[in-house]
């Protein structure tokens, strides 16, 4: 469902750098009506500023994505907007609902308090220049916002929480049912793995990186590189977003890959860069110290069922000599194709069991500590993993639980309750999200 906003305050974080915003422009025509109420441009755009602020779109170099995001934000605060305003329109409807304006100015008040605790008092002036008014103007700025805050929450207070039952009857049958499907934590693991990567023969080789070469020309030539990534990259979940990795340290990647990366300026492009799976080119979108901001393109390597089974039979043979007695640690720096852990003894440190990929997740689920298994097949070869450690998800406790279940109703009737007033209330939207 659409979210009420409801919260009064919005955390920002990060320096507060000027905006070139409309809300500094004498435009105030109406974007949309719900029921009789207006929801102005400026009204919108004030809100929007502050959330740009937090989430900082305008520091993503890459235009595809920056784009993506600025949509993203607008359409996030329009619809909150507008499912704030339809409650608020319901609330003025009751006639036992009144909030004053002592209440308006202490809640405005609490507001630029939580604005100041989160970004200096410093900050806040800037903020204010910024937008290019003071406090009082910011108070006028924001007060229709929060005013329909509060009567939408005295509206759910009345209307929608009184709904929400939940006998201690009912609570303890469904805990004694779910509670062991439930967690409040995940359960994590500490591993350790020897990586045996399936490797390409030299002509499959040499055919990724005739296919690289092709494409790194194209490139040089003007060929625009989102539209490259898009049309040839075989990392197809990058590739619709023009080859958009994001924001990346050092340690992120390979030593031998980092090393190419970092010697780039923005906006220049890599030849093509060896890599485990195949060769990447890569393009530097912005650089600042110890981070980059990366795009790239991936031409894989096309293995063979030969090279497969070459890694098949290093990997069981790595996994009889553990049998044996061998250790663990010493195989993995002997043997893992795992360049960033193989001398760390192949410790992956812990990682959320349901964030590993299948197999590996199913079969280090039912692992106990100090076991080894393998080999396990995955997109980058085969893998031999050594359980180190485990922490299970935290379970929650009847009271823990009483709250998951009451917020999960009081969810389900808030939804009834939008729908319902969506059918009774009139709203008219005048604008498209890329307009705004």
């Amino acid at each position: 469902m659409k979210r009420i906003i409801l919260m009064g305050i919005i955390a920002l974080s990060g320096p507060v750098l000027a905006q070139n915003t409309q809300s500094q422009k004498k435009i105030d025509d109406t974007l949309a009506i719900v029921g009789d109420q207006p929801v102005l441009r400026s009204e919108f755009q004030a809100v929007y500023d502050l959330y740009a602020l937090q989430y900082r779109p305008d520091t993503i170099s890459d235009p595809n994505a920056r784009q993506q995001l600025t949509l993203q934000l607008k359409a996030q605060v329009f619809n909150d907007i507008l499912t704030t305003k339809l409650f608020y329109v319901a609330a003025l409807k009751d006639t036992s609902i009144h909030v004053s304006d002592d209440q308006i100015n202490e809640q405005l008040d609490a507001f630029i308090d939580n604005i100041k605790n989160a970004i200096g008092e410093d900050g806040f002036n800037k903020l204010l220049k910024d937008l290019g008014t003071d406090t009082e103007g910011f108070k006028r700025m924001f007060r229709s916002y929060i005013k329909s805050q509060m009567y939408a929450q005295a509206y759910v207070d009345a209307h929608v929480r009184p709904k929400v039952q939940l006998s201690p009857q009912e609570m303890d049958s469904l805990y004694q049912a779910m509670k062991d499907s439930i967690t409040l934590t995940p359960t994590t693991v500490r591993l350790a793995h020897i990586l045996i990567a399936i490797k390409p023969s030299r002509s499959e080789e040499k055919d990724a990186l005739k296919t690289a070469q092709a494409i790194y020309k194209k490139l040089k030539s003007g060929a625009d590189f989102a539209q490259i990534a898009a049309n040839y990259s075989d990392d197809r979940q990058t590739a619709q977003n023009g080859g958009y990795i994001g924001v990346l340290s050092r340690y992120d990647l390979p030593d031998s890959i980092a090393e190419k990366v970092f010697a780039l300026n923005p906006g220049e492009i890599s030849k093509p860069v060896k890599g485990q799976i195949g060769y990447n080119i890569f393009k530097c979108l912005n650089k600042q110290d110890d981070k980059i901001e990366l795009a790239y393109i991936l031409v894989k390597y096309n293995y063979s069922s030969a090279d497969t089974q070459r890694a098949l039979k290093k990997a069981e043979k790595v996994m009889q000599a553990l049998k044996k007695g061998a250790s663990f640690d010493s195989l993995a720096e002997v043997y893992s194709d795992d360049e960033s852990t193989k001398d760390l003894g192949g410790d992956l440190g812990w990682v959320q069991l349901e964030m590993l990929p299948s197999p590996l997740k199913d079969t280090v689920a039912v692992m106990k500590p100090g076991e080894i298994k393998g080999p396990i097949p995955s997109d980058f070869g085969y893998h031999i993993v050594k359980l180190i450690d485990r922490q299970e998800g935290q379970k929650p406790t009847k009271e823990q639980f009483s709250q998951l279940l009451y917020q999960q109703k009081f969810n389900e009737a808030l939804e009834a309750e939008y729908q319902k007033l969506q059918k009774e209330i009139y709203t008219d939207i005048k604008v498209n999200i890329q307009d705004l």
